[in-house]
């Protein structure tokens, strides 16, 4: 038994799948009011053609907060309507109320990206579908935006044209 773990270890799971891109975001997407709406990662690759960084597919990170710290959503509420007490317009502050709805603290979840120092890159493991996948780059980063890199980026490449993550027998480790 150990001899055929020792095996799996050095040969590797033939059912894992990597792909590597040049870099690892990930994106914390806030609405108009600066409240979290998702976080995502998003798998970018370097363009020589226009010098630029190019989605080439992305996940919700739905795991990325956790909602069940009963002080830390208290005290979310209390700064919330300390803020809220300075907006006169009682319609206005509903409004705001409306659309800073509490998502938890951030934890980062299964695919937040770690530094492997063995090879210097940033990588992410986990299982899709039966099937152990794990993504790396040579750069990453954490962003808080109001809009959607993802989205913007469809304008310079389209989604037809982006490679995403390899398909289930293939791998892309450039």
């Amino acid at each position: 038994m150990a001899a055929l773990l020792l095996l799996v270890a050095l040969l590797g799971d033939s059912n894992e799948i990597h792909d590597h891109f040049d870099m690892l975001e990930v994106n914390h997407f806030h609405n108009q009011y600066g409240a979290p709406v998702f976080v995502q990662l998003i798998f970018w690759d370097w363009y020589r053609t226009d010098s630029q960084f190019h989605v080439q597919g992305w996940m919700m990170m739905n795991d990325a907060f956790d909602n069940s710290d009963a002080d830390h959503r208290r005290d979310y509420e209390a700064d919330l309507d300390r803020w809220l007490s300075h907006v006169s317009n009682i319609s206005q502050r509903s409004r705001i109320r409306r659309h800073m709805v509490y998502k938890g603290k951030f934890v980062g979840g299964r695919f937040y990206p770690i530094k492997h120092h063995g090879t210097g890159y940033y990588r992410v493991r986990f299982y899709d579908d039966g099937v152990h996948r794990v993504i790396t780059a040579n750069l990453f980063r954490e962003t808080y935006t109001n809009s959607d890199p993802e989205v913007t980026d469809r304008k310079s490449l389209p989604e037809l044209a982006r490679r995403g993550l390899s398909a289930p027998g293939t791998s892309r480790d450039d």
